[in-house]
């Protein structure tokens, strides 16, 4: 009998579905059942977000994983950004087959870049950067980053424990999170099997950007070499 396999999706800190949905369609493409939940708090509404904390957050992505691990026989989870951090914090409690985590901090916000993004918009007269911003301070309130903030300590933490088979993907442009964040967690996991992926171009949310195709295809290698050595350890190699 065919075993199913199973993928937890899990969208970036005030986000949603939207950022990860490439890979969602991907993954049901090729017959992977997934769960891609809302996190709790993450309506649109800042009001909303007031109300959670980063347990909350946890939770909810557990929930799903849960459903997942009772029909499925095997499953993964890949998580974008913050998804990431999710990811590492439930894999330490579940027996998962392989983690993805796509432009996942552990130092965030490279302040060059932004200058350099700025400066590039005004010299341009073209404001997308700026504007893109500004955007997150006015729908994110106070508290909420405060518990992301939490949540990424304690999860830098984790990383030293981290034994699942994993795969770090991070764009070298990423002005959001630096990416030296992915070379942290794949020096310091002692997962037997890991895998360091690197883009040139994509931004922060790889997903939605023109690398889009090169990290699905990549994140589905990972998934067939899992699924294929059924879980048997092997060296861990930088690609």
């Amino acid at each position: 009998m065919e075993r199913k396999i199973g993928c937890l999706v899990i969208h970036g800190f005030g986000g949603s579905a939207k950022e990860v949905a490439p890979l969602v369609e991907a993954l049901e493409e090729k017959g992977v059942f997934t769960q891609c939940p809302s996190l709790s708090g993450h309506t649109g509404r800042k009001e909303d977000l007031k109300t959670v904390t980063y347990n909350d957050w946890i939770a909810s992505a557990e929930k799903s994983l849960k459903l997942l691990k009772k029909d499925c026989d095997e499953v993964f989870i890949a998580g974008f950004s913050m998804g990431g951090l999710i990811g590492i914090q439930l894999a330490q409690h579940y027996d998962i087959c392989g983690l993805i985590i796509i432009n996942t901090p552990i130092y965030y916000c490279d302040f060059r870049k932004i200058f350099s993004n700025v400066i590039h918009d005004v010299f341009h007269h073209d404001y997308q950067n700026i504007r893109r911003y500004l955007r997150p301070s006015n729908r994110l309130p106070l508290i909420a980053l405060w518990n992301f903030k939490q949540l990424l300590n304690r999860t830098k933490k984790l990383v030293h424990y981290l034994k699942t088979p994993v795969m770090i993907a991070q764009a070298i442009d990423d002005d959001m999170v630096q990416h030296r964040s992915a070379g942290f967690i794949y020096t310091k996991a002692v997962s037997p099997v890991k895998k360091l992926a690197t883009y040139v171009r994509g931004g922060h949310v790889l997903l939605l950007s023109e690398t889009c195709q090169a990290l699905i295809k990549d994140s589905l290698d990972f998934l067939d070499d899992r699924i294929n050595s059924k879980k048997t350890l092997t060296p861990a190699v930088a690609v």
